[in-house]
């Protein structure tokens, strides 16, 4: 939906829709694992600490598929010289809302979790692993909404003025209206389709 539109350069590109898919990666398996861990905990069973560290390096490595990918859609913006491409990154690295790019998406979203999965000391530490998890959700959010308002912050035409933004109250509260609605479906969900056998199922299994 996004790349079709022409008339947001930034968002016309060939690298785009895979990068949109890849972050879909990364966000899920991130969710997936902080999910598991946060239920696991709160229900005091214990986690199967091979799986997550397993996931955990998964869900780095789909991170690292979708850092290079970035990094060659903005290479090929500043290597193109269109204007447009360059407002658009000047936006999202050089401006007053740098700080999404820069702190969020980069700093919290991808250098503390891929430190936190390879160092010796956090590898194998369960509460780290669901830090770093946590962190590449908000890192992916930030993503989205660098995908999202640097594009239409730049005018279609030089002759128009350039555009501004600032999250609402009310788009706040859609936005975790949104994320508990997801969070319903899915209790519903497990509850339905469980994840796991219950103790009843595995005697049962066992006989």
């Amino acid at each position: 939906m996004f790349a079709v539109v022409k008339a947001r350069p930034a968002w016309h590109t060939a690298l785009f829709p895979i990068i949109f898919v890849v972050s879909a990666m990364v966000s899920g398996t991130a969710l997936l694992l902080a999910m598991y861990i946060i239920k696991k905990k709160v229900q005091k069973q214990p986690i199967d600490q091979g799986m997550v560290v397993s996931l955990a390096k998964l869900m780095v490595g789909f991170l690292i598929i979708d850092l290079g990918l970035q990094f060659y859609e903005y290479l090929i913006g500043w290597y193109g010289l269109e204007t447009e491409h360059l407002d658009t990154l000047a936006t999202m690295m050089a401006s007053e809302k740098a700080w999404s790019f820069w702190i969020v998406q980069m700093f919290l979203g991808a250098v503390i979790p891929i430190t936190i999965v390879f160092w010796k000391k956090t590898s194998q530490n369960i509460n780290a692993l669901l830090a770093a998890a946590v962190l590449i959700v908000i890192g992916i959010i930030g993503v989205r909404f660098n995908i999202v308002l640097p594009p239409l912050v730049v005018p279609v035409f030089h002759e128009l003025p350039w555009g501004n933004y600032a999250p609402t109250i009310k788009e706040w509260m859609v936005s975790v209206g949104v994320v508990a609605m997801g969070l319903l479906i899915y209790s519903f969900g497990e509850l339905l389709l469980p994840i796991e056998e219950t103790s009843d199922e595995v005697s049962h299994n066992g006989k």
